[in-house]
């Protein structure tokens, strides 16, 4: 049976299946209607058990939902007719609703109790709810998540919420930079703060705008200046007109200070300069200042202010007197001054070198040599304010390359956006079954994760839910193998199915009790067999057969176990020891006790012996046996049967050059080696030092030997740590140069003679010019510390070059290998690729399509029923059995066919009878 989704009947139309936590939402909002996904329930469950789905309703039966209850129905009636699986003989859900119309609701589910919520590793107390069909489940009584890389809440995510981040922090940075935010990092597993600004020009507000530890300072560090000027902004820098100097002064005037030295356009005046600055001379009412040709034909002339004549480019120029432009008058004061030409007068400074506003300075108040920054986040890059070719001031670095955006607090793309990562804060999940757990796209390590934290997989219950998420649901637990309840004769056989509490159950009652009989049965079933007929008290059994418990017998009398045939018998097979061993009520039967017999020292009689077998009086341990020590003279003196025995006779003997005898008795009955004295091939000489012991007295060489303890002459004395001759000194005239063993040391690049030759060092050629390492660039041979030689420029050298690796394709710390450790995982520069689901591990983490759930099960589309997730080519996953997938089977829909008209879409193509184009 299904639930279906929001919008289909129960029962019918099409849906998609839920996950497990997606499962739990569903049925906890059943009370509302709000049902997102299909969910399974077992199959009748909330349906009754004695309606025909097929047969027709009585007569007078209103059953609106068809679940066979209803005004007027055979049934009965109905608490709820608009449901189908809510009846009087529904199945109780944990829904919030009296699914079996008996007045109360989740009656089963122990709903406010208290339990611990959580999985394996995580838990935290909580109360059980509503949350699926047949157990309530536990549900936290708060939840406070900390940033510590920990599931606090165990909800399955980790530091969800940004915990500890979004209030106002102090940042590292100074100045206006220093505001910032506090931010719970994943990579760190700790709140960070983030500076919320970045650094500006400086500016007279009091305000350290460039973020370098000083306020309001200019780019030579010192007060912040700014030009001024009050009249026309057109006239500045012209004529007599210039601009002045305002300095910061905040404490002062909250802002710059006034206009120092700026000097404004003034009346026009008859006197060779422009002090209207409107670029003309003397243009005095409109006609120009008269002038006497015959005194004065022509004049040096200077439009620009006094103090900048000849100094830088500025010089003065030449003006002539018109005569006759107001009349015919040749030597009348009726001329008029010309314009001033040649002149050169100050312009805007700007940057060339070249002293514009000839105020005797090049190129100031340009800020050039001050400290400047191109580019914004990863590609700012610091340096100077210089000149650029069109006389503009530009900063001197060059902006870093942009790169592609990480997840690690910098603005790697240069588009002043921090972390501006694809898919952060999508939702994602992680493991599957019971350890699903739910989480956000968070930055984390440099790349971008997942926020959740899988779930420890927990032992395995019986509840339809995939605990130990396996991908398997209630495995393990032998569901539908054999089982048997009940005991004795009411033992009944069936099959292991889940009971209401998660656990399991056999699927058959047991038997009735009978009355008990001494069969070895539980007749009545009561655990306990043939009770009640004094089995197991003690008894004595027949002959030595002691002491035993009553039991039952073959024929259902009751005996003394111990007896022949009981269960613990003490029945042995007859002994001579004269007691009824067998319990046969019979002493030492079938032992011919009295006859005569042979013994090892004499005649005797057949006797019982102490072991329990028969034996002669006068053999060992007859009442007539009597042995005497046995002594080397060939007869059997301890009447055991042999003689001389113990003594070894005839075994091989010997010792040193008496070896190759044989054991033999002497004259006085004791055992002696033929060879050695006493014997009859005694072999004895005096002892002579050939390592062999020719006295037979156990010892070799003794009295014979040099002064090492050897035969012959003593050794000579070799370098070994030893006195080989013996004379009490050692390694004596056979030592090295160096006063050792052996050939001399080599020399090693240490400082010091290890030939002891004199000299130090010497081959390796120390001091002479070397290249170093990767990109550590040329020095000279020294010794590396280690006996061998380096270049000083090397990593560890006097002169080391060697610096911090970085992903550039050299070797910048000079070990020989190129951008280990900045390389990413796939041996390249720059961000790992992202995975895509194509068979390839392209990330290179060692994982392949991961995140893609290939091989995991799914449901086709229409009609194309389940299949497993697969690659679908182009990076993405598709359900193996949709159209394309390699499990795919067309069913065409033609009206042919019959599939136009079957409300099903039997081509999986999303359409469905008339709506497909395939169909008329």
């Amino acid at each position: 049976m299904r639930l279906q989704s929001e919008g289909s009947a129960l029962g019918g139309g099409s849906a998609r299946p839920c996950g497990h936590r997606m499962a739990l939402l569903v049925v906890g909002a059943l009370g509302a209607g709000i049902v997102g996904c299909e969910i399974e329930v077992p199959e009748g469950i909330g349906l009754s058990t004695q309606y025909d789905a097929g047969a027709a309703a009585p007569s007078g039966c209103v059953d609106e939902d068809g679940d066979g209850y209803g005004e007027g129905c055979a049934l009965g009636p109905d608490c709820d007719d608009s449901s189908r699986i809510t009846h009087p003989e529904g199945y109780e859900l944990c829904n919030e609703i009296d699914d079996d119309c008996d007045g109360r609701i989740d009656e089963d589910y122990r709903l406010g109790e208290e339990c611990t919520f959580g999985y394996a590793g995580c838990r935290v107390p909580g109360f059980r709810a509503c949350s699926h069909f047949d157990t309530g489940t536990c549900m936290p009584h708060s939840r406070h998540e900390s940033c510590d890389g920990v599931d606090n809440d165990c909800d399955g995510i980790t530091d969800e919420g940004n915990p500890g981040g979004a209030q106002p922090c102090v940042a590292d940075l100074p100045g206006r930079c220093s505001e910032g935010s506090l931010f719970c990092d994943t990579a760190l597993d700790e709140v960070v703060c983030r500076s919320l600004l970045q650094p500006t020009f400086e500016r007279c507000n009091n305000i350290d705008d460039d973020c370098d530890g000083s306020v309001d300072e200019g780019e030579d560090g010192g007060p912040l200046v700014e030009s001024c000027f009050s009249g026309d902004p057109e006239a500045e820098g012209v004529g007599q007109c210039a601009a002045g100097l305002r300095t910061c002064d905040y404490a002062l005037y909250q802002g710059v200070g006034p206009c120092i030295g700026a000097v404004a356009a003034q009346p026009e005046e008859c006197d060779g300069l422009d002090n209207d600055c409107d670029g003309v001379v003397d243009e005095v009412g409109g006609e120009g200042c008269a002038c006497n040709a015959a005194l004065t034909p022509s004049e040096v002339c200077y439009s620009g202010a006094p103090a900048t004549l000849d100094v830088g480019p500025c010089a003065a120029g030449t003006r002539v007197c018109i005569a006759g432009a107001s009349g015919t008058c040749e030597v009348c004061d009726d001329g008029v001054w010309t314009q001033c030409d040649g002149e050169v007068t100050p312009t805007e400074e700007s940057c060339n070198d070249i002293d514009d506003d000839c105020d005797g300075a090049v190129d100031e108040d340009l800020g050039l040599g001050g400290a400047c920054w191109v580019g914004v986040g990863g590609c700012r890059v610091e340096g100077l304010r210089v000149c650029a070719p069109d006389g503009t001031v530009q900063c001197g670095a060059e902006a870093g390359l942009p790169a592609q955006e990480a997840c690690n607090g910098v603005d790697d793309d240069c588009d002043g956006i921090v972390d501006n990562v694809t898919g952060l804060g999508d939702a994602c999940t992680a493991g599957s079954g019971a350890c699903s757990a739910v989480g956000v796209m968070v930055c984390g390590a440099g790349s971008i994760a997942c926020s959740a934290t899988a779930g420890a997989p927990a032992a395995e219950i019986c509840n339809t839910v995939d605990d130990d998420c396996d991908g398997a649901t209630d495995e393990g637990l032998g569901l539908g193998d054999a089982c048997t309840v009940g005991a004795g004769d009411c033992a009944r056989s069936g099959v292991r199915v889940c009971g209401l509490e998660g656990d399991v159950i056999c699927s058959v009652s047991a038997g009735d009790p009978g009355p008990e009989t001494c069969d070895a049965r539980d007749n009545d079933c009561d655990g306990a067999v043939d009770e009640g007929l004094g089995l197991g008290n003690f008894c004595d059994g027949v002959g030595e057969c002691g002491e035993g418990v009553r039991e039952c017998g073959l024929n259902g009398a009751v005996r003394c176990s111990t007896d022949p045939g009981g269960s613990g018998s003490g029945a042995v097979a007859e002994l001579c020891d004269g007691l009824d061993n067998d319990c046969d009520q019979q002493i030492d039967e079938s032992f011919p006790l009295g006859d005569s017999c042979y013994g090892a020292c004499d005649t005797g009689s057949i006797e019982c012996g102490d072991a329990g077998v028969p034996q002669c009086s006068t053999s060992p341990g007859g009442s007539e046996y009597d042995p005497q020590p046995e002594v080397c003279n060939f007869q059997d003196d301890d009447c055991d049967g042999a003689y001389d025995e113990g003594l070894g006779l005839w075994d091989d003997c010997g010792v040193g050059a008496c070896d190759g005898g044989s054991v033999e008795c002497a004259a006085d009955g004791t055992a002696v080696c033929s060879t050695e004295p006493g014997g009859s091939f005694d072999q004895t000489s005096p002892e002579v030092c050939d390592f062999s012991d020719n006295d037979c007295d156990g010892t070799t060489d003794e009295g014979v030997t040099n002064a090492c303890g050897g035969c012959g002459a003593v050794p000579n004395e070799t370098c070994n740590g030893a006195d080989d001759d013996c004379d009490g000194q050692t390694d004596e005239g056979v030592l090295n140069a160096c006063g050792g063993c052996g050939a001399v040391p080599n020399e090693t690049c240490n400082g010091v003679d290890d030939d002891c030759d004199g000299p130090t060092d010497e081959g390796f050629g120390l001091g002479d010019a070397c290249d170093g390492v990767g990109a550590c660039g040329a020095g000279t041979v020294e010794c590396d510390g280690a006996g061998a030689t380096r270049c000083s420029t090397d990593a560890g050298g006097s002169a080391s070059e060697a610096v911090a690796e970085i992903c550039d394709g050299l070797d910048n710390d000079c070990d020989g290998a190129v951008d280990e450790g900045v390389s990413n995982a796939c041996g390249g520069c720059g961000a790992v690729p992202g995975e895509t689901c194509n068979g390839v591990d392209d990330d290179c983490d060692g994982q392949t399509d991961e995140g893609f759930d290939v091989g995991l099960g799914c449901d086709g589309v229409g009609e194309c029923g389940t299949g497993a997730l697969e690659c679908d080519g182009a990076g993405g996953v598709r359900c193996s059995s949709d159209p394309g997938g390699t499990t795919y089977i067309l069913v065409p829909e033609t009206e042919a066919n019959g599939k136009c008209s079957n409300t099903l879409d039997d081509d999986c193509d999303g359409l469905i009878d008339l709506a497909d184009p395939d169909c008329p």
